[in-house]
C-alpha cells in the first residue's frame, strides 16, 4: 500500500478514508486531499455514476486491483452514500 495514502490501522482492520468521484472520464486512483474538518482523503475517480451502488463497487474493483486483495474483502466502515466515505478490510497477516 503506498505510503502516502492516508490509511489507518485499528486493531485488525485497515481504514481507507476516500473522496469517491463517480462520472470521471476515466477510472483512476488520484491524489491526496484534504476534505472537509482537515481529514485527508484518497481521491477516487470512477467512470460509473452514483446510482444504485455503481460507483461504489467500481471503487471497490479499482482498489482490490491495485492491492492484490479480494473484492469481498472490502467493507464501508461509514459513508457508503455519500462522497466520502471510509473503507475498511482485515490487516494482512505478517507472515
Amino acid at each position: 500500500m503506498p505510503e502516502e495514502w492516508p490509511f489507518f490501522y485499528k486493531g485488525e482492520k485497515v481504514f481507507l478514508p476516500v473522496h469517491l468521484v463517480p462520472q470521471a472520464s476515466r477510472a483512476r486512483i488520484g491524489e491526496t486531499r484534504e476534505g472537509p474538518h482537515g481529514t485527508k482523503f484518497l481521491t477516487i475517480y470512477v467512470t460509473a455514476p452514483p446510482v444504485d451502488g455503481k460507483a461504489n463497487k467500481e471503487a471497490i474493483a479499482l482498489l482490490s486491483r491495485h492491492l492484490g486483495l479480494p473484492k469481498k474483502s472490502f467493507h464501508f466502515h461509514k459513508g457508503e452514500f455519500g462522497r466520502y466515505k471510509t473503507l475498511s478490510w482485515d490487516k494482512p497477516s505478517s507472515d
